[in-house]
């Protein structure tokens, strides 16, 4: 199996490929999320996916394995407060995060992995875990403090999210479902094992050419 890494630019001009990898994602993930959701008797934002600044797209054998999405946010600038992600969060939880130095923050979002890849692994690793640790590669190459997210506890994503090294430090609740929410130090310095750590470089090093549009370096 062949995995590829690439990242979008959400915010620039896109070519037609990149318009068509939009396209499939947000198909697959306003379908996947809402027939999900109407079990909980709600109904998905849909306008939540164009809030994100870059999409990210693990790919095997050209097939999309699964995709993550990244926003940014600055908990000194009124404009970050205001939105409706941070609105969401606990006071305590954002002036713990101010505690802590982190400012300028990474959120990720609706971890999504296609069916067919759901029960597959890469070199031991899901590929849920693989999207995570590749998202961490983008929040330090954008320089943020922290990265954030709001993990599903039914689905056991803040337990995945504790063993790669970020923190629990609130309960919540999103669209009728328990989460918490997640918090990753960026300044914070955390091993991980050696084959984990090849295929993340080796995927990082390899990622899309078009990546350097959305000006995350290596």
């Amino acid at each position: 199996m062949e995995l590829k890494y690439r990242t979008i630019d959400m915010t620039s001009h896109h070519s037609e490929d990149e318009v068509k990898i939009i396209n499939q994602c947000f198909e697959y993930w306003a379908q996947a999320f809402q027939q999900d959701l109407q079990t909980r008797g709600v109904e998905l934002n849909r306008s939540e996916f164009h809030r994100a600044k870059i999409l990210a797209i693990l790919k095997c054998d050209n097939r999309i394995a699964g995709f993550h999405l990244y926003s940014v946010f600055d908990l000194r600038e009124a404009p970050s407060l205001s939105h409706a992600y941070l609105a969401g969060y606990p006071e305590e939880t954002k002036n713990y995060l101010l505690q802590k130095g982190s400012k300028s923050l990474m959120a990720m979002e609706y971890l999504t992995v296609t069916p067919d890849f759901r029960s597959k692994q890469f070199d031991g690793v899901r590929a849920a875990e693989v999207l995570i640790r590749l998202g961490l590669r983008v929040l330090e190459s954008l320089s943020l403090d922290a990265a954030v997210g709001v993990a599903r506890v039914d689905r056991k994503v803040n337990a995945m999210g504790v063993s790669i090294g970020f923190e629990e430090v609130s309960n919540m609740e999103k669209y009728n479902n328990k989460c918490s929410l997640m918090y990753f130090d960026r300044h914070i310095h955390r091993e991980i094992p050696s084959v984990q750590q090849n295929m993340i470089m080796r995927l990082w090093e390899n990622r899309h050419e078009a990546n350097k549009k959305t000006k995350v370096a290596a």
